[in-house]
């Protein structure tokens, strides 16, 4: 039993120092995720900060302290998340959880959910356990040992594997091998190269309907960018857009949410060039498919979705810059 025990504390470990990792290599992602599921721009930090401590103090309590003590935090902290999964998806948001940063970022599904429920299963299997780490091994004989050791090298092989085949597999099959412009975005998120936009109901400034697919044909526009009134980062991209516009490329900016001090900000700095919209019911963002904002779609030459989805403020600079 010792050896199921250190291999389950060697699991909890590495999901969430890979976690953590991932977070703080693409952080804007995550922080914009958070938007995507609701969290306001003024909570975003405490919220995001909150998050990042607790699965630090799962790995550091797996290491220094009773394993109890990161079983207790490690079903806080993945209850909470459960929770907000299943309430997403009754909804029937299709969104994107950046749980690993930008490594691991499929939509949100039952399968999520169960990954959690085995998580919490590993957890329980750990509040039975006063002892820390270094007391389990030294109490293992030397078989155990052996198959602890094994059965951690192999669960670190395998979501290794996972995880860079989720993140590489799609993108490796469609992404382009030249320019910036192709490198900068994701083919593995967004809708499938070729398809139809969604057939989003937004509002002019005036409060007007307009349809999305009727906007797109009529400006010519080639990009959408995807911004959100409670994204703590989205208008850093107002200068990108406007250099972008003063060069004569054609888009659109849909901003999301209840109020108007950002949209406000675009249609000040925007003169020409590109088209701005509101989607008052932040429906935007899932239905485009994208993980968070700040988002930029590409279009093609026929109002069609071109595929991938372009993240973050630094690759939305790079791919508006590359023309």
């Amino acid at each position: 039993m010792d050896a199921v025990t250190a291999v389950a504390a060697a699991i909890l470990f590495l999901t969430f120092a890979v976690s953590f990792c991932a977070k703080v290599a693409d952080f804007s992602v995550f922080t914009s995720s958070l938007a995507s599921f609701g969290v306001s721009s003024n909570l975003v930090p405490l919220v995001s900060a909150l998050i990042m401590i607790g699965e630090a103090a799962i790995c550091v309590s797996v290491v220094f302290a009773p394993l109890v003590v990161s079983g207790i935090i490690a079903i806080c902290l993945l209850f909470v998340f459960t929770i907000i999964l299943v309430a997403s998806l009754a909804r029937g948001q299709s969104l994107r959880c950046a749980c690993f940063g930008n490594v691991g970022n499929d939509p949100i599904s039952y399968r999520t959910v169960a990954r959690n429920i085995g998580l919490i299963a590993i957890s329980i299997w750990l509040l039975t356990e006063p002892r820390s780490i270094f007391d389990v091994v030294d109490a293992m004989t030397r078989a155990e040992a052996i198959d602890a050791l094994l059965l951690a090298v192999i669960a670190v092989l395998l979501l290794a594997l996972y995880l860079v085949l989720q993140r590489y597999g799609e993108a490796l099959k469609t992404l382009d091998a030249v320019g910036v412009r192709s490198s900068a975005y994701q083919a593995d998120l967004g809708l499938p190269e070729g398809s139809q936009l969604p057939d989003l109901t937004l509002v002019d400034g005036a409060g007007a309907p307009i349809q999305l697919r009727q906007l797109v044909r009529e400006t010519g526009s080639r990009s959408i960018v995807l911004l959100s009134e409670t994204c703590p980062h989205c208008s850093e991209v107002i200068p990108y857009i406007a250099d972008a516009a003063s060069t004569g490329q054609v888009g659109l900016v849909i901003v999301s949410g209840k109020t108007r001090h950002l949209y406000d900000q675009l249609s000040r700095a925007l003169e020409r060039g590109w088209s701005l919209a509101l989607a008052p019911n932040e429906d935007a963002l899932s239905a485009f498919q994208a993980v968070g904002y700040p988002a930029l779609i590409p279009v093609g030459e026929r109002g069609e979705a071109q595929g991938g989805v372009v993240l973050g403020l630094e690759r939305i600079r790079q791919f508006l810059a590359a023309g």
